[in-house]
């Protein structure tokens, strides 16, 4: 495990109740400079989630829309990895079907806007996992990136020849009666192009 999913790990394990360890956990500091640091490591957390301890939940923005932010706008974002296409029936003088997107009506017309890369989707005829993870095809497509399940990662060659895991999906172990826990991270490197192409910035939630 590298060290930003350690970090990770770390922050999202609740220390012994009435310890100084616990005061500390509780006021977050730590926490704070872990985001802080994000962008100065090599890898990307698109969605983190330890439930009851930890939810981060990037998505994509066009950048005039954040130049500068509405901050007002932001602080009232619902939004998670779950949401997903739908159809959508409107009725009026004529009924109406047509597509709904994953980011429609999050509480934020900046959001509204946005793009969703990660999608968490859960069927019960899968045998060997329920729940699992889907990246964007507009970006594994571009990248011509694909879901190695044996690494866990949707991966292409590198220059050399070499396996090259771009978008990693961690399972950390279940605390207690919370369930297991659960990170999605990209290469800065490609995420960064990607947003280039797109004139987009991540906002991570």
């Amino acid at each position: 495990m590298d060290i930003l999913l350690e970090q990770f790990d770390r922050l999202s394990h609740k220390p012994e109740y009435g310890s100084k360890e616990y005061k500390n956990w509780v006021e977050q500091d730590d926490f704070v400079r872990f985001l802080q640091a994000i962008p100065t490591v090599t890898d990307v957390i698109l969605y983190a989630s330890v439930p009851y301890f930890t939810f981060i939940y990037g998505v994509l923005v066009p950048e005039p829309l954040v130049t500068p932010p509405d901050i007002d706008d932001l602080h009232h974002w619902s939004c998670n990895p779950f949401s997903s296409w739908g159809i959508a029936i409107s009725y009026g003088k004529q009924k109406k079907v047509s597509l709904s997107p994953p980011l429609d009506h999050t509480g934020s017309k900046t959001i509204d806007r946005g793009e969703q890369i990660v999608f968490a989707r859960q069927f019960d005829g899968r045998q060997e996992q329920r729940s699992y993870i889907e990246v964007s095809q507009k970006l594994t497509h571009a990248f011509g990136l694909h879901w190695v399940p044996e690494r866990e990662a949707y991966c292409r060659f590198d220059d050399r020849g070499d396996v090259e895991e771009v978008v990693r999906v961690v399972n950390f172990p279940g605390q207690s009666a919370h369930g297991e826990g659960r990170v999605v991270t990209i290469l800065r490197s490609t995420f960064d192009e990607y947003l280039v192409i797109t004139d987009q910035v991540l906002l991570l939630l």
